[in-house]
């Protein structure tokens, strides 16, 4: 309840900064327990969320075999003729172990500059989601939960995401391109 009703801070850019090189800073997601809970979500276009699955630690190696195990069945729940994948430039994703499971699962990478929410649609989802937690937990009045209850809630929250808010998000990625390059390269209203 006391992380629900701190105030939200900016963790990625002021509103001064653009995209140039050294004017991020990833906060901390953090909150009380120091627990986090992570999830590798995959969205699509009229199909929602065709992948949610928990992680505890990301190297390239599990990356890759992540790859491996769900990328059939994630391109084929969102039912589409090409197999893009967008990524943010993690290490992770761009080892060379990755790269050669993303040529095995004949992946067509599309990639955006690291720590640049305003191009990913996953990163508005997760915005929306926290922002869902937050109001569920203020009037739910949830004071305490065990972090298993915590993840459950969040899991919950991302694959009954509306179908047509994803479609929306990923519907305005040119718009905020558009803006990016209007404002030279400032930082939006993510």
């Amino acid at each position: 309840m006391d992380q629900a009703r701190a105030p939200s801070g900016r963790i990625y850019r002021k509103k001064s900064e653009g995209l140039n090189q050294y004017c991020t800073a990833k906060g901390s997601k953090v909150g009380t327990g120091g627990k986090v809970a992570k999830f590798l979500v995959a969205i699509s276009y009229d199909a929602g969320v065709v992948l949610c699955k928990e992680y505890e630690h990301m190297t390239g190696q599990y990356f890759a075999s992540f790859i491996d195990a769900n990328f059939d069945q994630m391109f084929q729940k969102s039912n589409k003729a090409t197999r893009l994948f967008l990524q943010d430039n993690d290490p992770c994703q761009n080892s060379r172990v990755a790269k050669s499971a993303w040529e095995r699962a004949n992946a067509e990478l599309v990639a955006i500059p690291s720590k640049s929410p305003e191009l990913n649609p996953a990163e508005n989802l997760f915005k929306a989601v926290r922002e869902d937690l937050r109001t569920e937990a203020q009037e739910k009045q949830i004071e305490q939960e065990t972090f298993a209850e915590f993840k459950e809630r969040v899991r919950g929250k991302i694959l009954s995401f509306p179908v047509p808010k994803i479609n929306n998000l990923i519907e305005s990625m040119d718009k905020r391109l558009r803006l990016i390059i209007e404002r030279k390269g400032q930082r939006l209203t993510y």
